[in-house]
């Protein structure tokens, strides 16, 4: 479906959307892509003179809202776990002419909307960061099936963000809905201008970060720079994780303490758990007035915590650490780096826009990465046809759900709706997945790819590619105007096999990606045109011949010179080993030979075998 595209240029003069006086939104349904984070707005809606309600994925944006001096004791927080709440919000509404309401994905879906639907007061439904409904639907997947249910069926509501979803995507989410895309055009002025650090992941994530913490405890500082003339330090760091399960490992590994540490993550019964098993206090928040300075020196966030929370610091330095060979590659954080970037707050940190980026190349290929997906669809289809044969599911639902809540639908898209009690296919998953891979599959092999995304998203990346040499320009614009792998490599194979000269320049550049440089090296342009230039043939024969020395090692010792062995037995052993190291190569007995064992044929029972010399 061609959806209408309007672009709304804002005025020079315009920092926030609150300044624009002539800014009015249609009432219609509406996604609106505000292409910057930091420009106000959710306050502008918090402050108009429309009836609001603010759908939020996190509590720390509702947090920062209610707590700002701004809106404080003028906005209502419709939170969980408080049994009075229905007769707060009525009396609110009856003392407020122009009501603003703030609200989780969860409650909203499980009870304000329908509270709301039955008042006379016409809303309009303000749905902030939305495209995490997309990246949740791993996490709650009913919450985001009922959320967009309700997209469906309000004719009242806009979708905000500062991530542009591709068209592709949007259809396959909403199909035939009328939603109008609304793309806001800002001047060169607020264009942000960043400086990414990238660093390859050498070593665990844990260990990297113990790197910088003890780096810290040395020095004092975690950066410095001067400024005309005057030094800063940064004694306050902001680390972006995937998971409070990784967060838990440094803290344990290199003792930090709770009145040094912040754990900001989702705040879930199980999250709050672990919290307590290692001394932290549950629920923790960021601090949210501009004015407050004092924060601990280490403050650590998930990706389902920071979106959408302003984090006001004068001196935090930010590292994130992508792990992309994750089960669900949409819970990566690279994902979310241009929303990282738009984070901190505060115009006086000199350390505001330096952002660290440690980076694992992602190893899965775009072949086995959708036949893994496609596989996983068509199990979900095969498991519904069966179950639609039981009459009571209700028990199953419950299984379904609590198993999707750990495994992140690692095996199927099964989930059960909670409004309708259907146990039904999650498609918001899959599209999820879909999405994610479209955008990581080049940024985890490139730093010109994050840097290009980054620009997308109103940033101006100061390590973008600068060179004035037209050749390698040349050579890097073909290989990224082609997403396909397979025309990629063979267009650097025949360059390289054309050009040797050139080979110096192009491997010291860092915007040629890291990976078809290293199948060149390890396996030469000759074999890697045998293996027809598929990534998970060269991933394979990269990974044997990395691995060849340790294998030579184990087979020195399990196959005794002087010794006759069935050749079956040779394969199966070879096999074996193969599979503990996740080689995913075929073997047979003459393999030997290729780890220097010297074989003559032999019977052994009348069966094949080889003698080892």
């Amino acid at each position: 479906m061609e959806r209408r595209i309007t672009n709304l240029y804002v005025p020079e003069e315009i920092t926030f959307i609150s300044e624009w006086k002539d800014f009015k939104l249609p009432e219609s349904k509406i996604i609106l892509n505000k292409k910057i984070c930091g420009c106000g707005f959710t306050n502008y809606f918090l402050s108009n003179d429309e009836p609001i309600v603010i759908v939020s994925p996190r509590i720390e944006l509702i947090n920062s809202k209610i707590k700002s001096p701004e809106f404080e004791g003028k906005v209502f927080y419709f939170k969980s776990g408080d049994k009075d709440i229905e007769n707060k919000l009525e009396n609110y509404l009856v003392t407020i002419p122009i009501p603003k309401i703030l609200v989780t994905f969860d409650k909203f879906t499980s009870s304000l909307y329908k509270i709301l639907k039955s008042k006379k007061v016409k809303f309009r439904f303000v749905v902030d960061e939305w495209q995490c409904m997309i990246t949740d639907s791993h996490l709650k997947g009913s919450v985001e099936i009922q959320l967009l249910r309700i997209m469906e069926d309000e004719p009242n509501i806009v979708l905000l963000s500062a991530t542009p979803i591709k068209e592709d995507f949007l259809n396959s989410i909403f199909t035939l809905l009328p939603f109008e895309i609304i793309e806001l055009e800002w001047s060169e002025k607020r264009v942000r201008k960043v400086n990414i650090s990238f660093k390859p992941l050498s070593r665990t994530i844990t260990e990297t970060c113990g790197e910088i913490i003890n780096g810290y405890r040395e020095k004092g500082y975690f950066a410095k720079k001067i400024i005309f003339g005057r030094e800063y330090e940064s004694k306050e760091a902001l680390f972006f994780l995937n998971n409070l399960t990784q967060i838990i490992a440094v803290v344990r590994k290199y003792k930090l303490k709770p009145e040094e540490t912040y754990i900001i993550c989702g705040n879930e019964k199980e999250n709050n758990l672990k919290l307590k098993s290692i001394g932290f206090p549950p629920n923790q928040h960021l601090n949210t007035k501009q004015n407050q300075k004092k924060n601990p020196t280490f403050t650590f966030l998930t990706r389902t915590a920071f979106q959408g929370a302003d984090i006001y610091s004068d001196n935090a330095t930010t590292y994130v650490f992508s792990n992309p060979n994750l089960e669900t590659l949409c819970l990566d954080l690279s994902i979310d780096l241009p929303q990282i970037c738009g984070r901190v707050r505060n115009f006086n940190n000199p350390f505001r826009d330096e952002v660290t980026l440690y980076y694992k190349e992602f190893t899965q290929s775009e072949e086995e990465y959708k036949k893994n997906i496609d596989k996983k669809l068509q199990d979900s289809i095969t498991l519904l046809k069966q179950i639609q044969n039981i009459k009571d599911t209700s028990l199953l639902g419950e299984i379904i759900n609590d198993s999707q809540q750990t495994k992140k639908y690692k095996r199927s898209y099964l989930v059960k709706d909670r409004e309708t009690n259907e146990i039904k296919i999650n498609y918001l998953a899959r599209t999820s997945e879909m999405m994610a891979y479209e955008i990581y599959k080049d940024k985890a092999k490139s730093v010109y790819s994050i840097i290009e995304d980054l620009k997308d998203n109103g940033f101006e990346c100061s390590n973008y590619l600068q060179t004035k040499d037209n050749e390698l320009e040349k050579v890097v614009n073909q290989i990224y105007k082609d997403n396909d792998f397979q025309r990629r490599m063979k267009y650097y194979c025949d360059y390289l096999q054309e050009n040797p000269e050139e080979k110096e320049k192009i491997e010291f550049s860092k915007d040629v990606p890291y990976n078809l440089k290293k199948y060149y090296n390890i396996l030469g342009s000759d074999k890697i045109k045998a293996l027809k230039y598929r990534e998970s043939d060269l991933i394979n024969e990269t990974t044997l011949i990395q691995k060849h020395q340790i294998l030579k090692d184990i087979f020195n010792k399990k196959f005794k010179r002087g010794e006759r062995y069935l050749k079956k037995e040779i394969k199966k052993m070879i096999l074996e080993e193969y599979h503990k190291l996740n080689i995913k190569s075929k073997a047979s007995a003459t393999t030997l030979k290729t780890f220097g064992f010297q074989l003559r044929e032999t019977k052994v029972n009348n069966l094949n075998a080889f003698y080892i010399l």
